[in-house]
Parts: structure tokens; C-alpha cells; sequence
């Protein structure tokens, strides 16, 4: 698809592409989360505030892994709730109720510490992490799901990778956020707690974005809500409600519930082992979301800082920054495989060439760190940050948008509900 082809097709379907990009907006939550935290734990500022630089390396190293593990236990938490949350009220209160969730947890965040003592603030800022990590969990699970069951075929894959975009976006800006208080706040509380403040916005334009949104035809199908269902397949791909594309997909989403009771989820799951073919079709889900996970992007997401810093990028605000230009680099890549990738070239397609691309990319960096373990600078260190910067890109090609595609689009129907949440507990879990 060419450029002038891209922008006519997003203006023809700019209510589903609305749609999609609100949803979406949930998952700035993790991605920003991801970068926020491993910029703060490098400022000394907060390193002074808790403590943490009067501790031994391996006391610092077990602090630095709680505090980012703390919140992925909040997310399988909600993960879990999700099935039956979004089947009894809704995909779409189900989302609202999510970003309240975060914002909630956020807003503790910011005001950890005041008026307690260190460990009284280590203790809330740990609860503060965990509670707003059930909101990130619950919405990594429900935005795909949702976006799905909106869009149109033709556009799915594409308006369902925004989720992954969309986490992108919120990493680099937090990158650049941790960046410019490193330069611009002097030492102190505020420093690392101006990074958090700022994370209350996307949870605040989440909820309002999602407010206008309609509710998923799939839901309201189960519910007997039919004109309403069709309402919101009309609204996304701008038409009547008597379209026949729109009556169409309303009796094939009627056809999916013909003779089947409301299951519930307990059921989803016993079900998901009926025959081999849908066992395999469950499976598959998990599977994806399983190696997104194990092909080390967190690491780097996480300690991004600290991985510069061994290749020579030395300072907190030159590791920041360097990480900063790592965040738009994902952004743009991620941008440009939705666009132009996902569609044309295939899903099998773009994450073989993905994943082979991330393999030899770290393939060089760990063969570079054992060889030359020193900080020092030498030809090699300009190489191994370049190829950092294109294991981002190669992640964004394939493993990084489009396990979210395959997931939403391989569950079958009727179970999709609990396929989905043991994929996105995997994705957290691991």
C-alpha cells in the first residue's frame, strides 16, 4: 500500500481508527511505567530518598527487581479479574474502570513518602505499584479484545497493533520526561517525583478518550442488545445501520452465539480443550505472547540506562538521553511496520524477520560484553549501541506489534474471553 493509499484509507475509516487509538492510548500505562522506572531508579535523588545507595549491590539489585516486579504481579492480578469483569459489565466500563484503577495507583505514587517515615514510603509506594498495576493489567488484556471485536477485517491486524504502538509511545516519553528532570530539576524530592506526577495525564485522557467510545458489537450480540450492536458496526466504518456489509457481520456475529447459552468463564476454559483443533487455536495465543516477553526487550526497556553505561554512555543524563533516542526509535519503527508491514507482508512473515533480526543483534551485544567487559570506549562500542538501536527495530517489525494481532484474531469466538486471559497472563507472567 502506498503512502497517498495509507492516508485515504484512514480518513475513510477514521471512526474506527478513532476508536482504536483511544483503546489503545491504555497501553501508554505499561509502556510508560517501563521506561519511567528504570530512569528514576537512576536518579540519585530518589536513591538518596529511600536509601537505596546505603545498601550493599546485592540489597540495591533486589530493590530494583521488586520494584518493577511488584507492578507485573498487579497486572497478572488484573489480568485475572478481566474475563468476568468486561462479560458482566462490558468491554467498554470495563476500560474506564481500568484507567481509574491506574489513576488511582499514580496519584499514591506521587504522594508516597509525605509525611511518613522511609520505610512507612517504601511500603505505600509498593502498594501504590501493585494497585495501579491490576489498571495496566485489566487494560492489556481488554484493549486488544475490544479493538478486535470493533474493527474490520481488513484493518484488524493494523488497528490492534496501535496497542503495541501505543506502548511505545508512552516508553518514550517517559524516557524523555526521566531525561529532562535529570537536566532541568535540581536534586531533590521533586526530581523524581515530577516523572510520576506527569504519568496521572495519559491515565486522565484515557478514561475521557474512552468515554464517547461505543460499547463492543460482540458484547452487546450476547446481551440481545442487537440494534445497539448494530449501531456500533455502522458508526466504525461510517455507513447506515442498513448497510448490508453491517447486516452481514451482525448475523455472523449472531451466527457465533446460535445455540450456545451465555457461557461463562469457567466453562470458556473447560471448553477450550474440545477438539484438537480448538486446543491448538487456544494455545497458539499464549504462545506468541509467551516470546514476546522471552526475547529480552524488557531487559533493555527496563535497564536501558545501565546497558548504555557499560557501552560507554557515561552520566545520567547522556545514558537518559541515549535512551530517549532508543524510545523514538521503537516509536517510529513501530509506526512504520502498521502502516506499511503488517498488512502486506503477513503476520508469519513479520515475526520470522523480526525475530531473526533481534537474534543477531544480541548475539552481537552479548558477544561484545564478554569480550570487552570495560566501560572504556573503543571502534566496536559505536557498533554495539548501533545494533541496540536496531534490535528496537527489528522488535518492532515483529514480536513487538503483532503477537497482539495474532492473539485477538486465532481465539476462537466462543472462548475467546479465556484464551485471551491465560495469553495476557502469560505476557505478564513471564
Amino acid at each position: 500500500m502506498g503512502f497517498k493509499g495509507a492516508l485515504a484509507g484512514i480518513s475513510h475509516y477514521r471512526n474506527a481508527y478513532t476508536l482504536a487509538l483511544s483503546a489503545s492510548m491504555g497501553s501508554i500505562f505499561f509502556g510508560w511505567d517501563t521506561g519511567l522506572m528504570g530512569g528514576i531508579l537512576t536518579l540519585e535523588s530518589f536513591q538518596n530518598y529511600f536509601g537505596i545507595n546505603k545498601m550493599s549491590a546485592s540489597a540495591q539489585a533486589n530493590f530494583n527487581g521488586n520494584i518493577v516486579s511488584i507492578m507485573q504481579a498487579g497486572c497478572f492480578f488484573g489480568v485475572l479479574c478481566t474475563s468476568w469483569v468486561s462479560s458482566r459489565f462490558g468491554r467498554k466500563r470495563s476500560l474506564i474502570a481500568s484507567g481509574i484503577m491506574y489513576i488511582i495507583g499514580s496519584l499514591i505514587q506521587t504522594i508516597v513518602g509525605l509525611g511518613s517515615s522511609q520505610v512507612v514510603a517504601l511500603r505505600v509506594l509498593y502498594f501504590s505499584r501493585f494497585t495501579a498495576g491490576i489498571g495496566v493489567g485489566m487494560v492489556s488484556a481488554l484493549a486488544p479484545s475490544y479493538i478486535s471485536e470493533c474493527m474490520p477485517r481488513h484493518i484488524r491486524g493494523r488497528c490492534t497493533g496501535l496497542v503495541q504502538f501505543s506502548d511505545n509511545v508512552g516508553m518514550m516519553l517517559s524516557f524523555w520526561v526521566n531525561y529532562s528532570a535529570s537536566v532541568n530539576i535540581a536534586s531533590s524530592d521533586m526530581q523524581w517525583r515530577m516523572p510520576l506526577i506527569v504519568q496521572l495525564v495519559p491515565g486522565v485522557l484515557f478514561v475521557l478518550f474512552m468515554l464517547p467510545q461505543p460499547e463492543s458489537p460482540r458484547w452487546l450480540v450476547e446481551q440481545g442488545r442487537y440494534d445497539e450492536a448494530a449501531a456500533t458496526l455502522a458508526y466504525v466504518v461510517r455507513t447506515s445501520v442498513d448497510d448490508k456489509a453491517v447486516l452481514l457481520t451482525l448475523e455472523e456475529i449472531k451466527a457465533d452465539f446460535l445455540g450456545r447459552t451465555k457461557i461463562s468463564l469457567f466453562a470458556q476454559f473447560r471448553m477450550m480443550g474440545e477438539s484438537r483443533t480448538t486446543a491448538i487455536r487456544c494455545l497458539i495465543p499464549s504462545i506468541v505472547m509467551f516470546f514476546q516477553q522471552w526475547n529480552g526487550t524488557n531487559a533493555i526497556n527496563y535497564y536501558s540506562p545501565q546497558i548504555f553505561a557499560s557501552l560507554g554512555i557515561t552520566g545520567t543524563s547522556s545514558g537518559l538521553f541515549a535512551t530517549g533516542i532508543y524510545g523514538l526509535v521503537k516509536v517510529i519503527s513501530v509506526g512504520l511496520t502498521l502502516a506499511f508491514a503488517a498488512e502486506s507482508w503477513g503476520r508469519k512473515m513479520c515475526l520470522f524477520v523480526g525475530g531473526l533480526g533481534q537474534g543477531l543483534m544480541m548475539l552481537w551485544i552479548g558477544g561484545f560484553s564478554a569480550i570487552h567487559p570495560q566501560s572504556t570506549i573503543v571502534p566496536a562500542s559505536y557498533v554495539s549501541i548501533i545494533a541496540v538501536y536496531l534490535y528496537a527495530v527489528f522488535y518492532c517489525v515483529g514480536w513487538g506489534p503483532l503477537p497482539w494481532a495474532v492473539a485477538s484474531e486465532v481465539a476462537p469466538n466462543h472462548v475467546r474471553s479465556a484464551a485471551l486471559t491465560v495469553a495476557v497472563g502469560v505476557n505478564w507472567l513471564f
